[in-house]
C-alpha cells in the first residue's frame, strides 16, 4: 500500500474533493475490514466501523494541517472505534446479566495459528495485524498505539513467543 498516496488523498478530502474520498474508501475498505472483523467477530459491525472511520476522516481531515502519517491515523481511528463498540457490547452484556454470544459461522474453520491469535488481547492481536499483515513499520505501529518503538518491539517479541508456545504445545 502506498502510504504517500493515502496522505495525498486525505489532504484532498480536507479540501472537499469527493473523488478522493471515494478513492481512499476503495483503497482502505479491505484493510480496515480485515483489521476490525477479527476483534468484533461480526462482519456487519465491522462494516459499520469502516463507515464510521470514513465519516471521521471526512470530519477531522479539515482540522489537520499536514499529514505525516495518515495511514496510521486512520488505523488509530479504527482501533478506537472497535474499542468503543467492544466496551458498549460489554456494558450490554453486563446490564442484561447474560453473555450474548455472536454466531461465529464466518470464523468457523480456524487453523492452530488462528486459534492462538484469538487468545491474544485485542490490542496484541491488532499489533500483530498491523505489523505482519498490513506491513506497518515498528514506528508506525508505535504511533497507532501511542507508545515507543522499543515498547512495540518488546511486546511483539513477547506476543510471538506466546504464539509459538500455544501452537507448539497447545498450552494456554
Amino acid at each position: 500500500m502506498d502510504k504517500r498516496r493515502v496522505n495525498k488523498l486525505v489532504r484532498e478530502i480536507a479540501r472537499g474533493n469527493t473523488a478522493a474520498a471515494e478513492e481512499l474508501y476503495a483503497l482502505m475498505k479491505r484493510p480496515l475490514m480485515s483489521f476490525a472483523a477479527p476483534s468484533l467477530r461480526d462482519f456487519p459491525e465491522a462494516e459499520d466501523v469502516v463507515q464510521s472511520v470514513f465519516l471521521k476522516i471526512i470530519q477531522k481531515s479539515r482540522e489537520m494541517k499536514y499529514f505525516t502519517d495518515a495511514f496510521a491515523w486512520i488505523f488509530k481511528i479504527a482501533r478506537n472505534e472497535c474499542n468503543d463498540r467492544l466496551r458498549a457490547r460489554s456494558r450490554e452484556t453486563h446490564a442484561d446479566g447474560e453473555l450474548k454470544e455472536k454466531e461465529g459461522k464466518d470464523f468457523a474453520a480456524f487453523a492452530d495459528l488462528d486459534l492462538a491469535l484469538q487468545k491474544l488481547s485485542e490490542d496484541d492481536r491488532r499489533m500483530v495485524w498491523l505489523k505482519y499483515y498490513a506491513g506497518f513499520t515498528g514506528k508506525e505501529v508505535a504511533r497507532v498505539f501511542g507508545v515507543s518503538e522499543a515498547t512495540v518491539s518488546r511486546r511483539l517479541a513477547e506476543i510471538l513467543e506466546r504464539l509459538r508456545r500455544w501452537t507448539d504445545d497447545g498450552q494456554d
